[in-house]
């Protein structure tokens, strides 16, 4: 069985100290842990009303009511859920939206449409339960450059906990079902609303630039589409010139890259195929944003992240420099089955 678990950190009850809240497999409650001022936390899930059982990947921290205090987004089997904080860390259902995907893998919130009030991507990966769905694992077309995923999903935020799937109306429907594991807001073109940026597994990117509240997908042209499982999507100024920059962490194969460079792998297939197969095994990717709407793909280190999931651009030494924090891992014991 897969994990794929998330969680999300915030200040729930205005005391000014960040809270978790840890999502759990189907049959688990959810766990939202209190700081207190020493340093230590508290469980109080069932006193929250958090305490779901339902199968969650994502969870969201963020006020989308502009009340001033941290509401709670989830994704469960059924959509999304919205859940209404009353401002002591307390809360109930606000809202509830299907989506049409099995357990949607990421929340982004965003003020898109820039009035006022914050919108929600959300990262869909499989299609809903079906007779060509696997339990866990997808069935991508082709591997290396699928796009048969289930299909990505803006939600616009029109007040009163009432949202509307606008995905189409705005141009997010192209390139849109590839698998897609994290999403990352942005203005990388600095004319003052944000973009979009995707991460999918099995395959390109997605790069939606936001022109007046539409959106095109310019990752092809702008260098960005950068073909490999990709995981998670982090926007950073790593080298400090004004312009954002993207780090993607993508799988890592040691026997990927090895096979995929021998003489006779795949001596049928064109060499665009074979390089996109060697890309996939290859790594991270930090795309260098050259100021001028295109991104350059750098060796600076931080290609090499094992089988890596999240990332992270902060700065962890204070220097003024954005340093690069990436989680890495997978099945580790014996399998008697692999050969």
């Amino acid at each position: 069985m897969g994990g794929w678990q998330g969680l999300a950190i915030g200040d729930v009850n205005g005391d000014g100290l960040d809270d978790l809240y840890i999502c759990q497999p189907g049959g688990l409650p959810k766990r939202l842990f209190i700081q207190n001022a020493d340093g230590t936390a508290t469980e109080r899930s069932a006193e929250a009303g958090v305490d779901w059982l339902e199968s969650t990947h994502a969870a969201l921290l963020v006020d989308m009511d502009n009340d001033g205090d941290q509401d709670l987004l989830l994704s469960i089997e059924e959509g999304i859920l919205f859940l209404v904080n009353d401002g002591m860390g307390h809360f109930k259902v606000g809202a509830a939206r299907p989506i049409p995907a099995a357990i949607p893998y990421s929340l982004a919130a965003a003020d898109y449409d820039e009035d006022g009030d914050l919108d929600l991507y959300v990262c869909c990966y499989n299609s809903r339960r079906g007779v060509d769905r696997h339990l866990v694992f997808a069935r991508p077309v082709p591997y290396h450059d699928a796009n048969n995923g289930g299909p990505n999903v803006l939600l616009r935020n029109d007040g009163n906990w009432r949202f509307r799937e606008v995905t189409k109306q705005v141009g997010l429907d192209v390139n849109n079902r590839r698998f897609s594991y994290a999403a990352a807001w942005e203005d990388y073109d600095n004319d003052g609303d944000l973009d979009l940026f995707v991460a999918n597994d099995f395959g390109r990117k997605n790069l939606y630039r936001n022109e007046g509240g539409h959106f095109r997908d310019l990752a092809a042209e702008a260098g960005a589409e950068d073909i490999g499982p990709g995981m998670s999507a982090a926007w950073g100024d790593y080298d400090n010139d004004g312009f954002m920059d993207i780090y993607a962490s993508n799988m890592f194969s040691s026997a990927g890259n090895r096979i995929t460079h021998q003489e006779k792998f795949q001596p049928a297939a064109s060499e665009l195929a074979r390089a996109q197969l060697r890309r996939h095994a290859r790594g991270n990717t930090l795309l260098r944003n050259l100021g001028n709407g295109t991104f350059q793909d750098v060796e600076a280190g931080v290609t090499m992240g094992r089988w890596a999931w999240g990332s992270l651009f902060v700065d962890l030494n204070n220097d003024g420099w954005q340093d690069l924090l990436v989680l890495n891992g997978f099945i580790t014991q014996e399998d008697s089955s692999d050969l």
